[in-house]
């Protein structure tokens, strides 16, 4: 008998290393996704994202953000799907995340909440 093939996730990170707590999240995000059976993670950071993941940790400097844990995501999954998380990020013993299956209903808003974004900041 075939094993299934595993899910394939690609997380995409934007963000700046200090202000906020999205790219860590992210990263949490990813990490808990990766202990899943038949999950196969890939995690993308872009610019200052990259950063976030060591930057506080080798410099001590930079205060965090107030953060709950709350918090959502889209999950770009590839041919003209996305998937959606929203949950406690900081709950234990693991994050309390629900995953929305991927689909052309979660890409196109992912679309048209990253046009929204690009307008208020132009």
């Amino acid at each position: 008998m075939m094993e299934p093939k595993p899910t394939l996730t690609l997380v995409v990170l934007n963000d700046g290393p200090y202000g906020t707590e999205r790219s860590y999240n992210g990263l949490r995000l990813a990490g808990s996704l990766a202990k899943r059976d038949a999950e196969e993670v890939r995690v993308f950071l872009i610019g200052d994202a990259a950063a976030c993941a060591i930057a506080r940790t080798i410099t001590g400097r930079g205060e965090p953000a107030s953060f709950d844990g709350h918090g959502k995501c889209f999950i770009e999954t590839g041919g003209g799907k996305a998937g959606f998380g929203v949950g406690d990020f900081y709950a234990e013993p693991q994050p309390q995340v629900a995953l929305h299956r991927p689909s052309l209903r979660w890409h196109v808003g992912k679309l048209l909440f990253e046009q929204n974004w690009l307008r208020r900041r132009i």
